[in-house]
């Protein structure tokens, strides 16, 4: 299990018991053992069916911002990490250009109001 994680869930009881304690998948559990990032609600509802602190998970725990900072994933579950990654950064680039682009055009409109 990841750094964070005080313990894997075989050693209180089973994934089965734990997922079904926290309404989250088996297999979500296993890739928090495995290293895999988990977001907030996860961590809520973990840390309330183990009865652990859910600010000390949070603290500990970061998305990876790359894939090299990733747990080791099989083939198919890397290649929809790209995907996701690759998705992220179009849409955060439109942000970025529209952004400009609408400041470009206040700016132009703002200096030279009579050309429009």
């Amino acid at each position: 299990m990841a750094a964070f994680w005080p313990y894997q869930a075989s050693d209180i009881f089973s994934q089965e018991h734990l997922s079904a304690m926290s309404d989250i998948a088996v297999r979500t559990i296993q890739r928090i053992e495995r290293g895999a990032a988990a977001n907030a609600e996860t961590l809520k509802c973990l840390a309330a069916a183990c009865n652990v602190d859910f600010g000390e998970l949070r603290k500990k725990t970061a998305m990876p911002a790359n894939l090299s900072t990733l747990p080791e994933l099989a083939q198919d579950e890397r290649e929809a990490m790209e995907y996701v990654l690759d998705i992220q950064g179009f849409y955060t680039h439109l942000i970025q250009y529209g952004a400009v682009m609408v400041m470009l055009i206040g700016t132009n409109l703002w200096t030279s109001p009579g050309l429009f």
